[in-house]
């Protein structure tokens, strides 16, 4: 449900259908692969750190 939000707010904003699904799917799986990160680490690092840190991750590919 979350990825349908993201992907009608890409849409509203102009982004193809098809990529705005693909980019909806993509933000969901960050948020959920940072999420469970923070869980597991150090206590000193925010969840925005894991976000942040997923994100640049993902630049590379």
């Amino acid at each position: 449900q979350l990825a349908a939000v993201f992907e009608r707010a890409l849409v509203g904003r102009g982004t193809p259908p098809s990529s705005a699904r693909l980019l909806a799917h993509l933000g969901v799986a960050i948020l959920q692969a940072s999420y469970l990160s923070w869980l597991e680490g150090p206590s000193d690092t925010s969840l925005l750190e894991h976000i942040n840190s997923s994100v640049e991750s993902t630049r590379s590919l």
